[in-house]
């Protein structure tokens, strides 16, 4: 009778073990998927877009002397035009602004895009119109309206 009980409680315990092994397999897959997919779907572009229709995206480097230029004109476009647009200003360097360059295909930096939610559109800064503040104003106005 005791090994009749033994072999079922042998046999409960070994069900027990594989379904907790399972289990563990389940939740380490989840978390692996998180860590890899998350900075794709939650960051500030993610949930500034959702607060605001109209988006300015700047992409940049700390070390780019041409995003070092840029960054006057992006303060002063920011400080004339921040009530009608959202300015957000990302390094490219975090992992974060990494997956942002990699899913817009940019390939240098600065990199400006304006994002309008309502229309649905995304517009792309030439660079040469970057350090032209006239030509920058100009997308903007174009852009706000």
């Amino acid at each position: 009778m005791l090994e009749i009980g033994f072999i079922t409680l042998s046999l409960t315990y070994e069900y027990i073990r594989w379904y907790h092994f399972f289990m563990f397999k389940k939740v380490l897959f989840l978390l692996v998927f998180l860590l890899l997919f998350s900075p794709a779907f939650a960051g500030e572009l993610e949930d500034q877009s959702r607060l605001h229709s109209r988006i300015l995206l700047y992409l940049y480097t700390p070390e780019c002397g041409y995003c070092r230029q840029f960054d006057t004109t992006y303060q002063k476009l920011n400080a004339k035009y921040g009530q009608n647009c959202k300015f957000i200003k990302i390094n490219a360097n975090t992992e974060y602004g990494n997956e942002l360059m990699r899913m817009f295909n940019a390939f240098y930096v600065p990199y400006v895009m304006l994002i309008n939610n309502e229309k649905r559109t995304v517009q792309r800064i030439a660079p040469e119109c970057l350090m032209n503040g006239s030509c920058m104003k100009d997308a903007i106005v174009k852009f706000i309206k």
